[in-house]
């Protein structure tokens, strides 16, 4: 067996699939893992998940096991259940339950007589060697026995995570979450207990959760003085800007950074906008005073309408001056003066 074929026989036990306990060891070895204690463990989740599935009591070799798992001798279990009136049963899962169902393998591999610990009581050895009768034929096999030809190892996961037998099926986890999911199951919840009611909820029960807030609700939620229009259209950004990056901005801090970056740009904006008013306005003014006229330099740099140049010659009128009309006048009085004096 190749390294290749080895991670794909630890995938499929990974993905819940049956895997040969031949195949299963050989891949452990091939990828450097103790093959024993590989196939110990396999040996353990499939039993135990067959159990929780099965939803019956325990046998006594397997209480014996199952606390041999747990770490914990199982004769003190036995007592502590009777002291405080527990289930035997419920007393064990809840001790593996505690260290997140992983078992004790070297108590697992410990060979048949020794108890939990390998530092029990006599009696307890011997009571365990009791419970422990010869393997039977499609029994499974003894702790520490090399693979079985034939035999398969399979996990099922979902039976150790459940929380109770009366609760509800868990939803299978995913990249997106699961919040729509759960969320639909209550709301499914809620409604057959109004329709049962009259149409009003079941006394005692919870009533749903709410809905996820929009985006724009998010957006106000970290700028609630912001107006409806402008929430709106930072909601339809937000949710733009999170299918462009494939996460959700949960972060109160970013969803303020977010809000702010889109406040600059808005700002910027009408910045612009302002400066070009100013400028179209600049140029209606000029055109009423007179467009096209040009400019000269002034002594501070600004620029000035330049006047219109001024005719060196302006041109005279055509008709007889009035001076020379007044000289003939003159001279004719002048010589009646002469002529009267002689």
């Amino acid at each position: 067996m190749d390294r290749e074929l080895a991670r794909a026989v630890l995938q499929r036990w990974e993905e819940g699939l049956p895997v040969a306990e031949t195949a299963m060891y050989k891949a452990a070895s091939v990828l450097g893992i103790d093959p024993r204690m590989a196939l110990e463990e396999a040996r353990y989740y499939t039993r135990l998940d067959s159990y929780l599935l099965e939803k019956r009591a325990m046998t006594r070799p397997e209480r014996l096991f199952f606390s041999t798992a747990a770490g914990i001798d199982p004769f003190v279990l036995v007592k502590t259940a009777t002291a405080y009136n527990i289930g035997l049963d419920e007393l064990i899962l809840g001790s593996l339950q505690e260290n997140n169902w992983v078992p004790k393998l070297a108590n697992l591999m410990a060979p048949t007589g020794q108890d939990a610990t390998q530092a029990g009581p006599p009696a307890a050895q011997a009571a365990m060697e009791q419970a422990q009768p010869a393997p039977q034929p499609g029994a499974p096999p003894q702790p520490g026995a090399p693979p079985q030809p034939g035999a398969v190892v399979q996990q099922q996961p979902q039976a150790r995570f459940k929380p109770s037998p009366m609760a509800p099926e868990q939803v299978p986890p995913s990249l997106d979450g699961n919040l729509d999911s759960l969320l639909q199951g209550q709301q499914q919840v809620f409604g057959q207990g109004a329709q049962e009611n009259g149409g009003l909820p079941a006394a005692g029960m919870p009533e749903p959760p709410p809905p996820p807030p929009t985006p724009d609700q998010r957006v106000k939620q970290v700028a609630p003085d912001m107006d409806e229009p402008t929430a709106q259209r930072y909601g339809q950004q937000l949710e733009q800007f999170e299918q462009q990056i494939g996460m959700p901005v949960a972060d109160p801090k970013q969803m303020v950074k977010f809000v702010k970056e889109l406040q600059k740009v808005d700002g910027k904006r009408i910045d612009q906008g302002i400066k070009a008013m100013g400028e179209q306005l600049e140029q209606q003014q000029a055109a009423e005073l007179g467009v096209g006229q040009p400019t000269v330099p002034t002594t501070n740099g600004g620029q000035k309408p330049q006047a219109s140049p001024k005719p060196q010659n302006p041109p005279q009128p055509q008709t007889a001056a009035p001076s020379q009309a007044v000289e003939k006048v003159a001279s004719v009085g002048r010589l009646l003066a002469r002529l009267h004096s002689r």
